[in-house]
């Protein structure tokens, strides 16, 4: 199985778990992992509704002799809990001036002992005719089964948000390690995305009410709920600004541009007390809906201009591609230029855009009666998919820089031999010219004796052969010291930088090379000289290797004496 395959396998048992894990979740909501029902109980008491304000009224029964809380949540809504008309909880009721409405909160109010017999009463003072239709549901139990339920309740967004900021931290976190690759001017897209996710993850634990664990402030929450709601749109158009071609560029940069100016505008009024940010979100809904239908126009013209141009071959690099025209390509890996990388982003955008729809239609429909989670389950699959596209881009670079590095070993590579070839001894030969420090450094020249002889007599099979031992024996005795070329048919050149070792390695050799002859069966010898760069001798390392070539045809010289009369002898 590829490489490829392999990632693709993984991927879809990861997403499958993660399926499985979110259904588990999604099942045993408001219920405990065991399965059973919780302990808490729904006050049956219906609200009187008079104008604005939503009254219940109940004679509380013996179970509230011991200690009992409330559990419910409001939106939008001034809160006040009285036993037999004496206020024993209150929230948004004190003196505000940055709105009509307290935002949405849940509370657990906890109930004095004894408090069975007694007329309780809870009073919502609803801040917008909107929502007077959203009557909240009241529960009742211990302080511990209160907490528990909610938290059990929050608890599959709270997953499901978890997986987003971490792919938003993994996107922030490759944008740092990019970030030297990247001009300070230009906009990083993975920044983008890493914030969009934070953002969006923000809102959503917002939304379920999470963030008021860590945040106990309802205004607070309130400014975080609709600034942060109105920012990621944002930044998701600064994301696309990054990858789209030139054409649309202005067009999503003016859309980010008109979503920081509604939020300034917006949360002035706010402040002024002129409007609430909540009763003008249609403004921005009304923006959103426009910004779409430009992202959707944007994907057609890019994935029309594209159809000519998927046969045309491009060159890989940040610039320039075969019809002239300019070929950026971003941070994210997306090919951008004149037709940009929408294109390749056309069904993550269209998931995304598709879950904000749904998330503003619920909006509308529900009027905050539940938290819908389509706005964090399409950011999640959004991030994912482009995370994925991400992984194949860099196992596709994977790909091409190991052709590359393979090429590159083949042009400096002797086949027969393994060793580096004619090419890389030039290149070693000119780093070494231009080197400032040459003390220590030294070479050894080989030249296989009569290697004619043996073509001639026993084939070039043996010949190759004879050609390949000479290499292992010096890579044997010297091959830790240096680095080992071959020059020409039977010449080999080794150059290193440890001259104290020199000596011992040339008697290693030559009882290396007795050992291989007498394994072989044709005769095998070789010659070879050495030389340590002398300042005194060499003007440059150049002669360092006439002197080894010296040395060498001198040895060849002697061993040939030797070898005929050998002969003479009838040793051979």
């Amino acid at each position: 199985m590829s490489t490829g395959k392999k990632l693709m396998f993984c991927f879809y048992a990861v997403a499958l778990f993660l399926a499985v894990v979110s259904g588990r979740l999604f099942y045993t909501t408001g219920k405990d992992f065991d399965g059973d029902a919780h302990t808490t109980t729904q006050l049956e008491t219906e609200p009187v509704q008079e104008g604005n304000v939503l009254t219940w009224t109940e004679t509380l029964p013996d179970t509230f002799d011991r200690g009992i809380s409330l559990l419910f949540e409001s939106s939008q809504s001034e809160v006040e809990v009285l036993l037999d008309d004496e206020t024993i909880y209150t929230y948004g009721m004190e003196e505000r001036n940055w709105g009509k409405s307290p935002g949405s909160y849940w509370h657990v109010v906890d109930l004095p002992a004894g408090s069975a017999g007694r007329t309780l009463t809870i009073r919502h003072v609803i801040a917008y005719d909107s929502i007077r239709e959203n009557i909240p549901l009241i529960y009742y139990g211990s302080h511990g089964e209160c907490v528990e339920a909610k938290i059990l309740d929050m608890l599959p967004v709270l997953v499901l948000n978890c997986i987003i900021i971490f792919c938003g931290l993994i996107s922030i976190f490759l944008h740092i390690q990019r970030m030297a690759k990247r001009k300070r001017s230009e906009l990083g897209s993975l920044l983008c995305l890493g914030l969009f996710a934070i953002l969006v993850a923000t809102w959503s634990l917002r939304q379920c009410g999470f963030l008021q664990l860590l945040i106990p402030n309802g205004g607070v929450l309130y400014f975080i709920d609709l600034q942060v709601l109105l920012l990621f749109p944002a930044l998701i158009d600064l994301f696309i600004y990054t990858i789209c071609g030139e054409k649309h560029k202005n067009g999503f940069a003016a859309f980010a541009g008109a979503y920081l100016l509604c939020v300034a505008a917006e949360t002035l009024l706010q402040l002024l007390g002129v409007v609430d940010m909540f009763e003008v979100l249609f403004i921005t809904h009304g923006l959103i809906l426009v910004n779409v239908v430009y992202l959707f126009w944007a994907i057609y013209r890019e994935c029309r201009e594209a159809r000519p141009q998927e046969t045309k071959p491009q060159l890989q690099g940040t610039e320039s591609d075969i019809s002239g025209e300019a070929v950026i390509e971003s941070e994210y890996g997306i090919r951008g230029g004149k037709n940009g990388g929408l294109s390749q982003m056309k069904l993550p955008l269209c998931i995304l855009v598709a879950s904000g729809i749904m998330e503003m239609v619920s909006y509308y429909i529900s009027i905050l009666k539940e938290v819908s989670i389509f706005m964090a389950l399409g950011t999640m699959i959004f991030i994912l998919m482009l995370i994925w596209q991400q992984v194949q881009e860099y196992y596709n670079i994977a790909l091409e820089e190991e052709k590359l590095a393979y090429f590159e070993k083949l042009a400096r590579t002797d086949m027969l031999t393994g060793a580096f070839n004619r090419n890389a001894y030039e290149e070693a030969l000119k780093a070494l010219a231009e080197s400032a420090d040459l003390n220590g450094q030294w070479a050894v020249v080989f030249d296989l004796n009569n290697m004619k002889a043996i073509n001639d007599n026993f084939g070039h099979e043996k010949g190759d052969q004879a050609i390949k031992s000479c290499y292992g024996c010096i890579e044997r005795t010297f091959g830790k010291l240096g680095d080992c070329y071959r020059i020409g048919g039977d010449e080999f050149v080794l150059l290193g930088k440890k001259g104290a070792e020199l000596k011992d390695a040339a008697e290693r050799f030559d009882a290396a090379i007795q050992k291989e002859a007498a394994r072989l069966d044709f005769p095998f010898s070789v010659a070879f000289g050495c030389a340590i760069f002398n300042p005194e001798k060499d003007a440059d390392f150049h002669e360092t290797i006439h002197r080894c070539d010296a040395l060498m045809y001198k040895d060849k010289k002697e061993k040939k004496i030797n070898m005929n009369m050998s002969a003479q002898d009838g040793t051979l």
